[in-house]
C-alpha cells in the first residue's frame, strides 16, 4: 500500500505564523484609525461647546423683578411682604415675579394684599386704612367675658362725650367764653366739652352784655335764655296816630318813655283820614329813641 505523506509540525506552525503576522499589522492600523477619530469628534465637540457657551452668554436674560409701589392714608403705615418688614409707607420695592403678600399695619386691624407682579411690571396700590378701633376682648364659653373694662371704657367715653349749648331769645347775641367766640345765637347748637362754662352774651349794636353760668351735660342740649333787658322810646305823630308795636296796640301819640325790649321792632302808624305809615326802629340800651312822623305827608 502506498504511504501517505507525512508533514512536520514545524512547517505547519512556520506557515501559521507567516499567515498570522499580516493580520496583526492590519489590526495596528484599525487603532490608529479609531484613535485618530475619536480625537476629531472630541475636538468638534470641544468648539461646539464653546460656541454654544458664547451664544448664551450673548443672549440677555429675562426681566425677573417687578416693582410695587405702596402708599396709604394715612402715610407711615408699616409694611411687610412676605412677612418680612421692608419700611414705612409711601415705598417702592423691587420684588421677584410672582405672587406675594403685602401687610400694612397702621391706625386700626391690618390691611393684607395679595399682591401678583409680572417680569418688568409696575404696580401701584393706594390704601386707606382704618380707623383705630378699641380691641374687643372675646372668650370661650361658656365663661362669660368680664364686663367691668368694657363698662368703664364706656362710662370714661360717656363722661367724656361733648354736649350743646342752645341759645334762644328775640335778640340775637354773640356767645364768648374766657374771651373766646363760640358762636351766635343764630347757631341751633354750638357743641362744648361737658361742665361748667361761664359765658358771656353780647349784642354791641344796642349795648347789651349779660353773663350766664352753666353745667353742660354730656351728650345733651344746654337751653340758655336770652333775658334782653327794656330800653325806652318816645312816640308822636302829626296830628295825631294810633299806634301798633309788633301787631299790639300800644296806644295813641303822643307816647312817652314807652319801655320796650332792647332790639328791632316795627312800628305802624294808622289815623283814619290820613292813612297808615310804617317805621322800623332800633331800641337800644345806650340812649332813649325818639320817633315821630307827619302822617300829612304820603
Amino acid at each position: 500500500m502506498p504511504q501517505e505523506p507525512t508533514f512536520r509540525s514545524g512547517a505547519s506552525d512556520s506557515l501559521n505564523a507567516g499567515l498570522a503576522k499580516p493580520a496583526r499589522r492590519g489590526s495596528g492600523k484599525g487603532m490608529k484609525v479609531a484613535a485618530a477619530t475619536a480625537v476629531g469628534v472630541v475636538a468638534i465637540g470641544a468648539v461646539a461647546l464653546m460656541g454654544a457657551r458664547r451664544f448664551w452668554a450673548e443672549v440677555p436674560a429675562p426681566l425677573s423683578t417687578g416693582t410695587l409701589v405702596v402708599t396709604t392714608n394715612p402715610t407711615g403705615a408699616e409694611a411687610f411682604v412676605d412677612g418680612i418688614r421692608r419700611g414705612n409707607t409711601p415705598i417702592t420695592l423691587q420684588l421677584l415675579a410672582g405672587s406675594h403678600k403685602v401687610e400694612l399695619r397702621g391706625t386700626g386691624e391690618p390691611r393684607v394684599i395679595p399682591i401678583t407682579l409680572a417680569p418688568g411690571q409696575q404696580v401701584a396700590q393706594y390704601v386707606d386704612l382704618p380707623p383705630t378701633t378699641p380691641p374687643v376682648e372675646t372668650h370661650p364659653e361658656p365663661a362669660p367675658a368680664p364686663a367691668a373694662p368694657a363698662e368703664r371704657a364706656a362710662a370714661e367715653a360717656a363722661a367724656n362725650a361733648p354736649g350743646w349749648i342752645a341759645v334762644s331769645g328775640k335778640l340775637e347775641v354773640q356767645l364768648f367764653e374766657d374771651g373766646h367766640l363760640l358762636g351766635t345765637s343764630r347757631i341751633e347748637r354750638i357743641m362744648v366739652p361737658p361742665g361748667h362754662h361761664d359765658l358771656e352774651m353780647v349784642n354791641d349794636l344796642v349795648g347789651y352784655r349779660g353773663t350766664r353760668s352753666i353745667q353742660v351735660v354730656p351728650g345733651k342740649v344746654t337751653n340758655v335764655l336770652v333775658d334782653v333787658p327794656k330800653g325806652t322810646i318816645a312816640i308822636n305823630a302829626l296830628p295825631w296816630a294810633e299806634v301798633w308795636m309788633d301787631g299790639v296796640k300800644i296806644g295813641d301819640t303822643p307816647i312817652g318813655n314807652f319801655a320796650v325790649a332792647a332790639g328791632s321792632h316795627d312800628v305802624v302808624f294808622r289815623h283814619p283820614e290820613l292813612g297808615e305809615q310804617r317805621e322800623t326802629v332800633l331800641v337800644t340800651l345806650k340812649n332813649p329813641v325818639r320817633l315821630s312822623v307827619d302822617m300829612r305827608k304820603p
